[in-house]
C-alpha cells in the first residue's frame, strides 16, 4: 500500500515536472480543427508518468506505453498526444476488457495487424502491434488519404454518431489533450511556423 502510493505520488510529481500544466495549453475545445499531423514535444517517460500515475490496470501503469505511441507517431506521422489521448479514452485508462484481454488499444476491429478476428474487436499479439495498428489506420487511405486530418473528422468516422456522442468524444479527446499534454502538445518548429503566418 505504502509503495502504491509512493509510486502514484512520485509519478504525479514527474508529470508535473515534464511541465503539464503550462501557458502554453489552449482551450480544449478549439481542438475540433486540430490537425492530427502536427508534430508535439512529447517524450516517452512523459506519457509513461501520465499512464502510471493515472492508469487503472497494471498492464497500462507497467507497459511501455511511452516508446510504442512514440515510435508509432513517428513512423506514421500522427501527433502522440493524440494517439496517447485516444488510447486513454478509449480504454478507460486501462480498463476494459478489449485492452485487457485483447491488447485493442481503442476499438479496433479486424485489420492486417490483428492476431483474431472472431469477435467484434480486433485482438492483437501485444499492446505495441496495437497502437501501430492505429496510427497506421489514421495515416492510411481511410482516413488522412481521405482528408481527414482534423480531430473533429477524425471523429466523425472513428466514433461515428450512430454509435457515439461526436461533440462529447471530440471535447474529450481535446480536454484530455490539453490535460496530460499541454505544453508538448506541438513541437516547437510547428509553434514557430504557425506564429511566422
Amino acid at each position: 500500500m505504502k509503495i502504491k502510493f509512493l509510486t502514484a505520488f512520485f509519478g504525479f510529481i514527474l508529470v508535473i515536472a515534464l511541465g503539464l500544466y503550462t501557458t502554453k495549453e489552449v482551450e480544449a475545445s478549439s481542438y475540433s480543427n486540430f490537425d492530427i499531423r502536427t508534430s508535439s514535444n512529447l517524450t516517452a517517460e512523459h506519457i509513461n508518468a501520465v499512464m502510471a500515475t493515472y492508469g487503472k490496470s497494471d498492464k497500462l501503469r507497467r507497459g511501455n506505453v511511452g516508446e510504442s505511441i512514440m515510435s508509432a507517431s513517428n513512423k506514421y506521422g500522427i501527433n502522440s498526444a493524440l494517439l496517447a489521448s485516444m488510447l486513454i479514452y478509449e480504454t478507460g485508462w486501462g480498463s476494459s476488457d478489449a485492452f485487457l484481454r485483447k491488447n485493442n488499444v481503442g476499438g479496433l476491429q479486424c485489420m492486417p495487424e490483428a492476431i483474431d478476428c472472431s469477435e467484434r474487436w480486433a485482438k492483437f499479439s501485444t499492446m505495441d502491434a496495437s497502437i501501430h495498428a492505429k496510427a497506421r489506420l489514421l495515416s492510411g487511405k481511410a482516413y488522412v488519404g481521405q482528408g481527414r486530418t482534423t480531430l473533429s473528422l477524425v471523429v466523425q468516422k472513428y466514433a461515428p454518431s450512430h454509435e457515439n456522442d461526436v461533440s462529447k468524444y471530440v471535447n474529450t479527446i481535446g480536454n484530455f489533450m490539453v490535460q496530460y499534454f499541454g505544453q508538448n502538445l506541438v513541437s516547437d518548429e510547428t509553434v514557430a511556423q504557425q506564429q511566422e503566418r
